[in-house]
């Protein structure tokens, strides 16, 4: 009886054997056959659907938005423009955000900076005038960009060393707009504040990349942040109107299309690298890609991962393919529809393999949604103080301002909605409820935090509540050293 019970089990644990052999022959052979025959299908579709899609095609259309002349391209004209910078302005820049000597501008509402902070920067403005006068004649220009190639086999390792340059030609067009403001010439801080956004824009919207698009973001926001300044320090008139129609055109742009058709290309350019064998079997799994957060797994978890969740290379490219493909079809949405599709690819269970290939779509997307927010709320900002100009006041509502100044309130990105509008006592603030849909315009707020706060609402004020003193500065603790010795005490 016990034998016949033994046997009953040896049988059972063979057949159980033989059926995971199966089940593994059927994966591995028939999955994979079936995996590669959708892929194949997917990519087909793909073809006939944006035959472009590829490396060669996103490159090919980058490109040719270039103009052949350097002469007629406003990226290469600034470029050069900064060549001209002298020597102190890079001294200057190091001190201030690498060893902290010197003081940076303070942005506290409408109050001019502190004497020590602005004189800095004047100096260096004095020598960079021909740097300055270059630069700004750039604006002139309708096309730009530079030559775009990803990196092969590898286009994880393409490199874009002229972002960094594009970021020092914000700052440059913004410390030309402080200084004309602090001066009380808004019109050209408000001209220098319109070219830096151009040349971002026309530079970086085409660029396939998430990390040119956050870059083309944050030139935009100092630009808004620029206009802010000036309507605070001064009282421009004839650049008002260009620059509203700049800041509504700049909210328009479309880069993140761009930017997702490139990431995707990117990725299954090195999918297809991987298979052709240009770039090694295990590439994945040395790049770390596909294991998922390692750290919280059991050692013996962790084990089975690097050995088997790379093992399908034809299922996570297929993955990869459906997911950018979704982010390509979110970006053609605008507003809170773009996001919740993005929140729904994101949540999905994806494969970890397919997941970690995923750029950050999802914290570009917010950071696009903030700045579309302040280019907008600038953009209405201007028609108001262009109002204002006309009557005397700003308007009660946004309903007042002629269609010849204001053609059309932007819609909040996060409701989908038009921006809101309030006076306040000493003047006006235009702003969007922000993510969480409670951000409330003209409140006390923390401005130090950085550029979320300030996309969140532009701030106008009354003639007699600009160019106020600096904020006087805390004084300073008195140390232990500084204080009496009581009598009879020894010191």
């Amino acid at each position: 009886m016990r034998r016949t019970w033994f046997k009953r089990v040896a049988f059972g644990v063979v057949g159980l054997g033989l059926l995971g052999l199966s089940v593994w022959v059927a994966d591995h052979f028939v999955g994979r056959q079936s995996d590669r025959r959708r892929l194949d299908e997917a990519l087909t579709q793909l073809d006939a659907d944006d035959p472009d899609w590829h490396v060669l095609g996103v490159v090919k259309a980058h490109n040719a938005a270039i103009p052949a002349d350097d002469a007629d391209n406003v990226t290469k004209a600034t470029l050069s423009a900064l060549g001209l910078r002298p020597a102190s302005w890079a001294a200057r820049q190091k001190e201030m955000y690498a060893g902290g000597k010197i003081p940076q501008i303070e942005w506290d509402e409408d109050r001019l900076p502190h004497d020590d902070a602005f004189c800095s920067l004047y100096e260096v403005f004095l020598e960079s005038g021909d740097a300055f006068r270059a630069a700004l004649a750039t604006r002139r220009l309708p096309r730009g960009g530079l030559p775009f190639h990803f990196a092969e086999p590898d286009p994880f390792g393409t490199l874009l060393p002229d972002l960094q340059t594009h970021r020092e030609t914000f700052h440059l067009f913004s410390e030309y707009a402080t200084v004309e403001a602090y001066f009380d010439r808004g019109d050209e801080a408000l001209r220098a504040a319109g070219a830096g956004l151009h040349v971002g824009q026309v530079s970086l919207a085409t660029e396939p990349t998430m990390i040119s698009q956050l870059v083309r973001i944050a030139g935009s926001a100092i630009a808004v942040t620029s206009a802010q300044r000036t309507l605070a320090w001064s009282e421009p008139t004839d650049e008002l109107a260009p620059l509203q129609a700049a800041f509504a055109a700049a909210a328009a742009v479309d880069g993140m299309t761009a930017a997702v058709r490139g990431e995707r290309a990117g990725i299954l350019r090195v999918h297809a690298n991987v298979r052709s064998g240009a770039l090694p079997a295990d590439y994945f799994e040395k790049m770390g890609i596909g294991l998922g957060p390692a750290p919280s797994y059991p050692p013996w978890v962790t084990r089975y991962l690097r050995r088997f969740k790379g093992r399908n290379p034809t299922r996570d490219e297929a993955e990869s393919l459906r997911i950018m493909n979704e982010f390509v079809a979110a970006m053609r949405l605008d507003g809170p529809a773009r996001r919740a599709a993005c929140d729904a690819v994101t949540a999905r269970d994806n494969s970890a393999a397919a997941a970690a290939l995923m750029p950050s779509v999802a914290k570009v997307v917010g950071a696009d949604d903030r700045v579309k927010a302040g280019l907008g709320c600038a953009a209405v900002g201007l028609a108001c103080e262009r109002y204002r100009r006309q009557t005397g006041r700003f308007p009660r509502a946004l309903a007042e301002v002629p269609a010849s100044i204001l053609p059309a309130v932007p819609t909040d990105p996060y409701t989908g909605t038009p921006l809101s509008y309030k006076l306040l006592p000493d003047g006006a603030v235009v702003y969007t409820v922000g993510p969480d849909k409670t951000f409330v315009g003209g409140q006390p707020h923390d401005l130090t935090k950085g550029a979320p706060l300030r996309l969140y609402e532009f701030r106008l004020w009354n003639v007699e509540s600009r160019r106020r003193p600096p904020t006087p500065r805390p004084e300073p603790e008195e140390s232990d050293d500084t204080l009496e010795t009581p009598a009879g005490a020894t010191p």
